[in-house]
């Protein structure tokens, strides 16, 4: 087992717990939502006084990142936000009911964050409009125990745009070439989104710094790319409206992907259910990178979809 990194062997040896919190939202008139729609969910957070705990672990361990603020979601789970080319409104009426979520990561000393206090119809206002906050449920799982029971095949899906730092396989050398230009991968292959999952668990779970973290997720994609099958994939690109003058680029869809070794198995199961709580690329902690996975129970249709939406 030497030739696996030391960041995948230690990972059934991780502390603490991941918690994705969701939450009815109810706006008490008619409001007009931003392009983006975790900024919203965000500001609830940090005024809710039955939310107390999470905004103290945001504003905490903020250079880390150990919080991921979601976009907010319609009932049937459509995810509200404006991309280029699209009318750009994001009108909600009073009564209507919208759904945040909040997933992070504990120590298990300060278990449990939440709910200390549930959230049982507090009142928040923002600016001029004002929202009722339900908690609904939350999921929690411990970290040592993500990669129990992998599946054959994993679908991995990629809910609001995601793109990976181009820097995720850049060496030493060549980081101090590009110096601190910022550029992303839009095609995600498995070695890019395990490299990136890889590196933030070590930044936000195992306590590593950046420099640490951002080696053991260039080890962690060499190795895993030519060990994990793209089986399937069907993926767009998208330009997602941030505010007025700011756009993201990103991809979104699913892929299908297969450990081609059993012995790497619990380890790309464990590190794509990390991404589920936490995320994945830039802007995570805004909503940005949001990823479910769940085992594969069939085919889905192949191929990449282009165009129809403004390249941005």
């Amino acid at each position: 087992m030497n030739w696996v990194p030391r960041q995948l062997l230690r990972l059934g040896e991780a502390r603490g717990y991941l918690s994705l919190v969701r939450f009815a939202l109810i706006p008490l008139e008619d409001v007009v939502l931003p392009p983006f729609t975790s900024t919203v969910m965000k500001a609830i957070m940090l005024r809710a006084e039955c939310m107390e705990q999470l905004a103290w672990l945001y504003r905490l361990r903020e250079a880390s990142r150990p919080i991921t603020v979601r976009v907010l979601k319609t009932q049937d789970g459509r995810p509200l936000y404006t991309v280029t080319g699209s009318r750009g409104e994001l009108a909600v009426r009073r009564g209507e009911k919208l759904i945040g979520e909040v997933g992070f990561h504990v120590l298990p000393e300060s278990t449990p964050i939440f709910p200390e206090s549930e959230c049982l119809g507090e009142t928040v206002r923002l600016g001029g409009a004002a929202f009722r906050v339900f908690t609904l449920e939350a999921d929690t799982a411990e970290v040592s125990s993500l990669g129990s029971s992998p599946p054959e095949r994993i679908v991995v899906e990629l809910v609001t745009p995601t793109a990976i730092p181009i820097k995720l396989l850049a060496s030493s050398l060549s980081r101090r070439l590009v110096n601190s230009a910022k550029a992303y991968r839009l095609l995600p292959t498995p070695g890019y989104i395990l490299g990136e999952a890889a590196r933030q668990m070590a930044l936000t779970v195992m306590g590593s710094t950046p420099e640490e973290a951002a080696r053991a997720g260039r080890r962690v994609a060499l190795l895993m790319d030519p060990l994990v099958a793209e089986v399937d994939f069907n993926l767009r690109p998208v330009t997602a409206v941030y505010a007025r003058r700011k756009r993201v680029r990103g991809v979104v869809g699913r892929l299908v992907l297969e450990p081609l070794s059993a012995r790497i198995a619990p380890q790309v199961w464990g590190l794509l259910r990390l991404a589920s709580f936490l995320g994945l690329g830039k802007s995570r902690a805004l909503g940005f990178g949001e990823v479910k996975v769940s085992r594969s129970r069939g085919r889905i249709s192949g191929g990449v979809k282009r165009g129809g939406l403004d390249a941005g």
